[in-house]
C-alpha cells in the first residue's frame, strides 16, 4: 500500500517511479496506491476506484472504463463522474 507516492517528487523522479512500478507489474507484484495525481496514475493502473466522500463514483478495471467513457483522460472522467452526485452534496 502506497499513499500520494508521487508527492513532492519532481517530474523525472515521477516518471522513473512509473517506470519501476510498471516494471514490477510485470513481474506479478500488486499495488494499492492511493493518489489524487492522476497524471501519473493513469500510466499504471488496471483497476481504479473514485472516491467522494463517502460514496465510491467508479471502481472499474482500465478496459471498462476506457470503453465507457469518449475521452479517455483519468481526470476527465473523475470530473464526469462526481458531476453525476453533485446535487447530493449541495
Amino acid at each position: 500500500f502506497r499513499s500520494e507516492p508521487f508527492a513532492n517528487l519532481d517530474p523525472d523522479m515521477c516518471l522513473d517511479l512509473v517506470n519501476l512500478i510498471n516494471q514490477l507489474k510485470h513481474e506479478g507484484k500488486t499495488f494499492l496506491i492511493t493518489t489524487n495525481d492522476l497524471f501519473y496514475a493513469a500510466d499504471i493502473y488496471t483497476k481504479v476506484g473514485f472516491f467522494l466522500k463517502s460514496d465510491t463514483l467508479v471502481e472499474k478495471n482500465k478496459d471498462e472504463l476506457m470503453n465507457e467513457y469518449e475521452d479517455k483522460e483519468l481526470n476527465k472522467i473523475y470530473f464526469l463522474e462526481k458531476s453525476k452526485l453533485k446535487e447530493k452534496y449541495l
